[in-house]
C-alpha cells in the first residue's frame, strides 16, 4: 500500500483563483449553505426558493459554465447519481458561500 501526503495546502475564495486551480491541478473542495429545497434539486442553476437553512455541505467543484448572464460552478455532489443531474449540480459563483471555503492541495511525491 502506498501512502501520500500533502506537499502544500491552501484556500481559495475568488472565482478567478478557483478557475485557475481547477485548470492547473483539478477539482477543489468547497463548503456551502444548504436549504431544504436543495434536496429536491433536479437541473439548471440552483436557486434557493423555499425552506429553511438546514446546514452546510461539502462538495467538489470540477468546472464552470455560463447560462445567460449567470456564471456557475459545475459541482460533483456525494449523494449518488440519482440526485440532481446524475450526481452533479450547478450553482452561481458566490451563492450560498460556495466561494468562501475553497480548499486545494498538492501531493508530495
Amino acid at each position: 500500500m502506498r501512502y501520500y501526503k500533502a506537499a502544500s495546502f491552501y484556500t481559495l475564495s475568488k472565482p478567478a483563483s478557483i478557475q485557475a486551480e481547477v485548470l492547473q491541478n483539478g477539482p477543489i473542495e468547497v463548503s456551502f449553505q444548504v436549504y431544504q429545497d436543495f434536496y429536491a434539486y433536479k437541473s439548471g442553476v440552483y436557486k434557493h426558493t423555499t425552506g429553511k437553512l438546514v446546514s452546510r455541505h461539502s462538495a467538489k467543484i470540477i468546472g464552470w459554465g455560463a447560462q445567460g448572464e449567470t456564471n456557475y460552478w459545475i459541482v460533483a455532489n456525494s449523494w449518488g447519481d440519482t440526485w440532481g443531474m446524475n450526481g452533479y449540480f450547478w450553482i452561481a459563483f458566490g451563492d450560498y458561500g460556495i466561494n468562501n471555503t475553497g480548499v486545494a492541495g498538492l501531493p508530495a511525491v
